[in-house]
């Protein structure tokens, strides 16, 4: 039989309270050696089934979205996210999401950056990981200008 210790409650109490204020930009937060790594959300996408399911037979397709909760012909709604790296003297920014102009539902990467207290121009590098829209527009500030100025790119 397993005994839960104060010190398991405690531990469990203060992971649930930090949950409770954590950004809700901040999907995942975790430490490697120096390194922090953090999961920010962009926003999420909004996608015509077809776009992923196109492709797929009516009645595999039904399953799947009935699992999903998600109604036939709604919108798939999936996650816009990136990660940061900090350490070492580094911010490094594996993508740079979406920006505003790609869809209303996308463009939360400086909320997220600043509920962290990391400014665009904290960013010592980008890093492209491909060329899609919700991948790199988020380059740009709202005046086409380098959001992340000082980075590398």
């Amino acid at each position: 039989m397993s005994m839960i210790t104060r010190r398991m409650l405690m531990t469990g109490a203060a992971s649930l309270a930090g949950a409770a204020i954590a950004p809700r930009w901040l999907h995942a937060s975790m430490q490697m050696g120096g390194w922090q790594v953090d999961t920010l959300s962009d926003g999420n996408l909004q996608l015509p089934a077809d776009f992923i399911l196109g492709p797929m037979p009516a009645e595999e397709i039904a399953p799947i979205l009935a699992r999903h909760g998600i109604a036939e012909g709604a919108p798939l709604t999936p996650p816009c996210n990136v990660t940061l790296l900090r350490g070492q003297g580094r911010v490094v920014l594996f993508d740079a999401g979406s920006g505003l102009a790609f869809q209303p539902s996308v463009g939360e990467l400086p909320d997220a950056l600043y509920a962290l207290g990391v400014d665009p121009a904290d960013v010592t590098d980008v890093v492209f990981t491909h060329a899609h829209p919700d991948h790199l527009w988020g380059a740009l500030d709202d005046f086409d200008e380098a959001l992340f100025y000082n980075a590398r790119h």
